[in-house]
């Protein structure tokens, strides 16, 4: 009698236990790089869990990675949902030359389930893109070369850190145009020497960067 009884309940956990899996969503990183102003393509890899086969897959764009609805989808660039499983899926996204650089947020829904926030990396366009710094600057007042500036010549954003002769590191920034007006991040005034950078721009693929060493003169 006990043994029955116990069968029973067993029976019951395991059909509730079937009747509770949840089902999810999960979008992977993304595979590929599109570069802004070039035509191209990036997958992402979807996995599912308790989907039927078959179902349609959609996209669903946001402003940001808080997941601020957008209205409409970004310039350029078109998704795609295929090869749907019981546990799997595939985003496709293509993009035209009007894409634009930067990061675009978006959520996958197959079977009214949705993923959380993914991204999609548009990076800079590389085509002849180099970056431009002077190898001395002379901050001293008088309105004349007063800032070193490195930038890239298409205007695109670039990462920049300066150090001293011993490694420290003493200022960073990333911007389209990267000015050091000769004051340390504590805004420290360092004094006439010679200094190292290293530069890079922003998402490029292949990566573009460069490094080396500049004269301060008060």
């Amino acid at each position: 009698m006990v043994m029955k009884r116990f069968f029973v309940i067993a029976v019951i956990l395991g059909w509730c236990f079937a009747e509770g899996l949840a089902q999810s969503v999960t979008v992977a990183a993304q595979n590929g790089t599109i570069n802004a102003g070039t035509a191209g393509s990036a997958t992402f890899a979807v996995t599912t869990a308790d989907i039927a086969d078959g179902q349609t897959g959609t996209v669903h764009w946001f402003s940001d990675a808080a997941g601020t609805p957008s209205s409409t989808a970004p310039t350029g660039i078109t998704a795609s949902v295929s090869n749907v499983s019981g546990d799997a899926a595939t985003v496709t996204m293509t993009a035209t030359t009007a894409a634009a650089q930067g990061a675009y947020y978006f959520r996958v829904e197959i079977d009214g389930v949705q993923s959380d926030v993914a991204t999609l990396t548009v990076s800079a366009s590389t085509a002849g893109d180099t970056i431009i710094a002077p190898n001395v600057f002379t901050p001293n007042g008088d309105g004349i070369n007063d800032i070193f500036e490195v930038r890239s010549n298409n205007g695109n954003r670039v990462s920049l850190q300066i150090f001293t002769r011993a490694g420290v590191l003493i200022y960073a920034i990333e911007a389209e145009r990267c000015r050091w007006d000769g004051n340390s991040l504590s805004g420290l005034q360092m004094s006439t020497g010679v200094y190292f950078y290293t530069a890079e721009i922003v998402n490029s693929s292949p990566k573009i960067s460069r490094s080396g060493s500049f004269h301060l003169f008060r």
